[in-house]
């Protein structure tokens, strides 16, 4: 037998449309279900939201490599809704606010930042909000900490290295410092919590001449400088690099939710609601003049140490990562699916479960909590929706929506990294030995999706809004504590100008504190098709469920964390 005539092998034919034996690849497409749409063609453009005017992803303009893929242009009624609903805030706010933001920061706070001395500095850096930076120690990381490390006990970091790119980039006489701090972990009677000690602090100023130090608490006004510069790396990578992967990877979802599934289709009814907004919001953020990160205009709203043109570099770590510090800046990775489990496998072998990583701190239990809960709701929603549907070959409605669920899919994962295609919400192991949709898979897509969108959002700007322009430290004006750069006796009062504090103000009224158009403890959603009832009470169980979440971790941490009260359905701000 030739090469010609050889027959084909497993590998060869395992994939749908490979190379080898024609009858082969006509038995494999037969066991592909994917199929009854495309053999059963319908024009459905006029059950679409926006019929052939649906929204679409494309490149980031001018960063296609390093950034998000964006929807630049979109149906005017997306335009308007935030036109009407959202604009207005931020324009009443700047034009009636200015004064109150004024008297704030030359009466109230002359002082400027306030102090981190004591155990405020490791309460609000790796407790609360900016605890899911803590992340394991990167190759190299142990060297630079081995004279401060014990054997028999358990380390782990905060990282923003990513400070590098504003060196010799900021505003005049700003300072800017990469940092990494070093945590001992210490237990605590709460299993699902550690507490985090700060062990020593490492600058390196590799950028304008190499300088690097390792401060501890012996180091006094050193140390206690060198912690404002932690605290200046975790606001700046907060804004730039870690926020932007719960709002930008999102919009090919939103886009491609609004333009393929029809609005009856029961995955459309169930999303659509945590997708109001956030188009229009997302560009406005990229790509408008007046966004705080724009390249083309100084506005008096950037408390950043740079102008958003040099400021834009720090969202790259985002989204490519960094390939020497995996831990710290892991490329995005949409956390559900084949490639995740890969990449969690390789990092995390001790962690089995399909969850997102949460931080080992009150802020992680406040996030698992209502994941679970998201879960539990969308599990049944399938249960009811789509898996009763599809319970014979002569189900052409449910064969239809199933095969709508692959096309979204198939779509989204040529724009997001690592989210499932068609393929992969197969389940070729069911005990049935039939090829069927994985319900499991797409229970955890859509989960992630919504919570996503609502909870770790608004999680997020909570935290940071709350937290105020006095303690989330944007620019500092002493330079970093390397011994050649003695810290002056009154450095408080030198760290920051009251114009920095007016302008940081200004920002945290206008788009860091929530301003909610909608409330997810309301979420309504529009279920008209079979099931109606049950399904209406299922929703009324998920919005009690979302309260009794509320108020169990209001008894167990105080006002600390987020209140439902405060949380949208979709990113609104």
């Amino acid at each position: 037998m030739n090469k010609k005539e050889e027959k084909p092998t497993s590998k060869t034919t395992k994939k749908l449309g490979s190379t080898g034996d024609t009858n082969q690849c006509i038995a494999e497409e037969e066991k592909d279900i994917w199929h009854f749409f495309r053999n059963n063609f319908s024009d459905y453009s006029d059950q679409l939201l926006y019929d052939s005017r649906g929204p679409w992803p494309s490149p980031s303009p001018g960063r296609p490599l390093s950034e998000a893929a964006e929807v630049a242009l979109m149906p005017k009624e997306e335009s308007d809704d935030w036109t009407r609903n959202v604009r207005p805030t931020y324009l009443k706010i700047l034009f009636l606010k200015w004064p109150i933001g004024l008297w704030y920061a030359y009466v109230t706070h002359r002082s400027g930042y306030v102090s981190y001395e004591g155990n405020h500095f490791e309460q609000f850096i790796s407790q609360k909000m900016y605890s899911k930076f803590l992340c394991p120690l990167d190759e190299g990381d142990k060297k630079i900490f081995s004279i401060h490390m014990e054997q028999d006990k358990e380390y782990i970091k905060m990282d923003f290295s990513s400070m590098e790119y504003t060196i010799k980039k900021n505003y005049l006489g700003v300072y800017t410092c990469p940092s990494i701090t070093l945590f001992e972990k210490i237990k605590t009677d709460d299993q699902r919590i550690f507490k985090h000690r700060p062990i020593c602090i490492y600058l390196n100023d590799s950028i304008n001449e190499n300088k690097t130090t390792l401060l501890s608490e012996k180091d006094d006004d050193r140390w206690e400088l060198a912690k404002y510069y932690v605290v200046q790396g975790a606001v700046h990578r907060v804004n730039l690099t870690e926020h932007g992967r719960l709002h930008f990877p999102f919009d090919a979802v939103n886009a491609i939710t609004k333009s393929i599934l029809p609005m009856r289709h029961p995955l459309f009814k169930l999303l659509i609601p945590f997708l109001r907004l956030s188009l229009p919001v997302n560009n406005s953020v990229l790509e408008s003049n007046y966004s705080m990160l724009s390249r083309a205009n100084w506005v008096v709203y950037s408390p950043f140490c740079a102008p958003g043109k040099n400021i834009r570099e720090l969202i790259k770590d985002g989204y490519v990562g960094r390939k020497n510090k995996p831990y710290a800046f892991p490329r995005y990775i949409f956390p559900a699916g084949k490639r995740w489990q890969k990449w969690k496998k390789k990092y995390y072998l001790n962690i089995k479960d399909s969850k997102p990583l949460f931080p080992e701190t009150s802020f992680g239990v406040f996030l698992s909590s209502y994941y679970d809960i998201f879960y539990n709701f969308v599990d049944q929603f399938l249960q009811l929706t789509m898996v009763k549907e599809y319970h014979s070959d002569n189900d052409e409605a449910g064969k239809r929506n199933w095969e709508l669920i692959a096309l979204w899919a198939e779509c989204i994962s040529e724009w997001v990294p690592g989210f499932p295609d068609r393929l992969e919400l197969l389940d070729e192991k069911n005990p049935a030995k039939k090829v069927v949709p994985n319900t499991k898979l797409l229970t955890q897509i859509i989960t992630l999706i919504m919570w996503n969108l609502s909870i770790a959002h608004a999680a997020d700007h909570d935290g940071f809004g709350h937290a105020g322009p006095t303690r989330n430290v944007f620019r500092i004006r002493i330079p970093p504590p390397f011994e050649d750069n003695p810290v002056p006796k009154d450095y408080r009062r030198k760290l920051v100008n009251r114009w920095d504090i007016f302008q940081s103000w200004l920002t945290h009224e206008m788009f860091y504190k929530p301003h909610n158009v909608t409330y997810l403890k309301d979420v309504q959603f529009d279920f008209d098709f079979e099931y109606k009832k049950k399904l209406d009470a299922l929703a009324d169980q998920f919005r009690q469920d979302l309260k009794n979440c509320d108020k169990k971790l209001y008894q167990q941490y105080g006002d600390q964390l987020t209140r439902l009260d405060s949380i949208t359905p979709s990113i609104q701000y």
